[in-house]
Formats: C-alpha cells, structure tokens, sequence
C-alpha cells in the first residue's frame, strides 16, 4: 500500500512541475545605468509557461549581455518553457556608446519557437532581434506559427538575426540604419556556435522596408539557408549607393539578386519618411502582398509607446509595406490610370510617350513632380491650368508616380507606362 501511494504522489508531483503556467509582465520601466556586462530582464524558464511581455520599456547602457533575455544561448534543461512567447508593444532604448566590440543583444528569445514579437520599437539596440537555436547533432527548432512583424527597428548592427531557426517569418517591419555603424539589416545563418552547424531554412520576408544610409547588405544570408528561403513585396533604400545583397560573403546587385529568383515584386524606391524618429512615409506604400486576417492588423502613423497599447490600423485595399499603416480614412489619393473615378481631383491618360494629368481647379498653382521607379525626379512644373503634360519619350522604366504638392499638403498617384 505504501509503495501505491509513493507512486500516486509521484504522478501527481510531477503533473504539477510539468504543468503550464501563466508569466504576464505589463507596463514595467526599467532603466539599467551599469555599463559592462548586464543580464537584462531575465524571464523566468524553469518550467512550461505562457509567457506575455508587452508595452514595457528598457533603456540600458550595457556593452555586453541582454535587454530582454526571454531563451537560452545554448541547449538546456529548460529549451523551449517559453514557446508561444508574446513580445508586443515595447520599447527598447540603449543609450551606450557603440563600437564593433559592444554585442548587448536586444530582444532575445533564443531556443523558444512560435514566439510573436510585434509592435516593438528597437531604437540602437546593437543586435536587436535574435532568433536562435541548433543542437551540437545539427537539429534546428522550427517555426510552424508566430513571428516578427510590424516593429520599427533603428540603428542596430543588424535589425534581425536568425541564427539556426527554422520557418521564421518576417513581416511588415520597417529597419533603418542610419548612423553608419550598422553591419547589416537582417542576418540569417546556421548556428556556429554549435559542433554540426544546421542552416536556417524557410525564412520568409514580406512587406518589409530596408532603408540603409550606407551600403551595408540589406539581406546577408548563408548560401543551406536559401533552402525554401521566400523574399518578396519588399522595398530597399540605400542612400549612399543602389541596395546590395550577400551570399556566403558574395556581393550582389539588387539585378543579380532578382535573377536568383527573390524579390521579384520588390522596388528600389525611397519611402520618403516625414522624420527618422517615427518612420511615418508622407504616403501610403502600397506595395505589399496579403498576408492574410492574422497579419492585416498594423501600428497605426500615429502609434506611439507610453506604456499602453500602441494605437493600431488594418490593412485596409492594397496592402502596405511597413509597420506603419494608413487608416482607410487617412488614405492619400493613390490609383492606377482608368480606375480613378470622375470625381477625384485628377485624372490621368498615359500613351507611348507622354503622361497627361487633368486637375480641377483646387490643384492649379500647386507644383506636380514626376518620379519614376527607383525615386529619382525625372521633370517637375508648377502648374498654371487644369491641364499639364510630362513627356516620357527619354524613360523607359514604365512605373511613374505623380506628386502634387503645395506646402505640407500632398497628393500622390501611381501610373504605369503602357
């Protein structure tokens, strides 16, 4: 009878251990002033638990170490406690002094799949977000739902990092590197750290902007990792240059890379942000593809982090590309030649050689810009009647875009050569 009842309580004691728990932190400042290296916000892992971390703040000046430390560096007893992790609504401020030595990783969730990290701000987070994992027998964890969408990364040595992870997708985010320390936007590669490094494969990449000052790569990625590797409706900006690509340490044109078969609906164009605090582009970007109910919801233009919910937006006609979303009733005149009604303010006819725009009255004087597919001004008028005409015998790219504009007030329309 004795030994029943060990094994009784046994059974009971270890369905208790192994059992789900519920971890929801919310709204938490913390402020880390130690320089050096720093743990972060160490999340609880020694048991299976449903864990939530949204709109907290932390601001740090660690050279090494975390700001969030929500996995593990490397295989462990307590791999995978955290999976279905929800990471929304943050934000992540360091404020150290950066140099090629400093490694603080930003938001880490490595060793934990089918995390949701969305709606984050990561402003100089040296490595901002990293997925991670890969045992020493070359054996990847795999994404098979969640993701990294609609978050605003700013001046990290790469915005992303996958790094033996399998199926991660990467949605709606917009990543600027702007202070010209940045390595590279989004790194996906095996696991060194690992005896059998395995690849990361079937990443996907949609609807995101890549917006470098410098020429850094946009996409760096290990040759194993193209293995169902997806990239496309993106836009890239390089200011310095035209935006570049690299596979195992080869250097690629934006031509080349399109030629391999990624990014084939992607556009070089600038998203002509109104600042580089926010990241708000001054018009829709509706270049993006559907993801489909469980990724329509985006931060809104005037989404902001101050311990609540950021304000949201749904995709709403064409999908934008970005984080940022434009509301139905904040949408800016955008259309393709033949499907604007007769009562929008401006009409256009294309034919071979020249783009014809018919304004009403509330559009004379205002000055009309002419910018074809990468962004470049090709003519600009200031306009004296209902009626102005471009000529586009010289240009042959087929995708034009209109800008009327009159002090802060701007309209936009995409044309398509014929």
């Amino acid at each position: 009878m004795k030994n029943i009842l060990s094994v009784i309580f046994f059974a009971i004691n270890s369905t208790f251990i192994s059992a789900q728990i519920t971890l929801s932190i919310e709204g938490t400042i913390v402020n880390n002033k130690e320089p050096g290296t720093w743990s972060g916000v160490i999340v609880p892992r020694c048991q299976p638990t449903k864990f939530a971390y949204q709109n907290n703040t932390i601001t740090s000046i660690n050279t090494g170490g975390y700001m969030l430390q929500a996995g593990d560096e490397g295989p462990a007893s307590d791999n995978n406690d955290l999976d279905g992790s929800v990471i929304t609504g943050n934000k992540f401020n360091w404020n150290g002094s950066n140099n090629p030595a400093v490694i603080t990783h930003g938001l880490f969730t490595g060793y934990n799949k089918n995390c949701v990290v969305k709606y984050n701000y990561l402003n100089n987070a040296p490595y901002g977000i990293v997925f991670k994992s890969g045992t020493d027998d070359g054996i990847n964890m795999t994404f098979t739902s969640g993701g990294c969408a609609y978050n605003i990364c700013k001046n990290e040595k790469y915005a992303i990092r996958i790094k033996g992870m399998n199926g991660v997708n990467v949605y709606n985010n917009t990543f600027y590197s702007g202070d010209g320390l940045g390595w590279n936007l989004l790194l996906i590669t095996s696991n060194g750290d690992r005896v059998i490094p395995a690849p990361s494969t079937d990443s996907r990449l949609f609807n995101n902007i890549f917006y470098s000052t410098i020429q850094i790569p946009m996409i760096d990625i290990e040759s194993g990792c193209l293995t169902n590797f997806k990239s496309d409706y993106n836009i890239f900006w390089c200011e310095s240059g035209k935006p570049t690509f690299v596979i195992n340490g080869a250097t690629k044109t934006f031509c080349q890379w399109q030629a391999l078969g990624y990014d084939t609906h992607s556009i070089v164009i600038n998203p002509d942000f109104i600042d580089y605090t926010d990241f708000v582009p001054r018009v829709r970007l509706d270049y993006g593809t559907n993801l489909g109910s469980k990724w329509q919801t985006g931060l809104s233009v005037d989404a902001i982090w101050d311990g609540t919910d950021p304000e949201m937006a749904d995709q709403n006609g064409t999908w934008q590309v970005g984080a940022r979303i434009y509301s139905s009733d904040k949408e800016i005149i955008t259309g393709i030649p033949g499907s604007l009604a007769k009562s929008e303010p401006l009409q256009i006819i294309v034919t071979c050689n020249e783009i014809k725009i018919d304004l009403t009255d509330e559009f004379i004087s205002w000055k009309a810009g002419l910018y074809n597919f990468e962004g470049s001004l090709v003519s600009s008028k200031i306009l004296e009647s209902n009626v102005t005409i471009f000529d586009i015998s010289s240009d042959h790219s087929g995708i034009y875009f209109v800008v009327l504009s009159k002090g802060e007030k701007r309209r936009v329309a995409k044309v398509i050569k014929p």
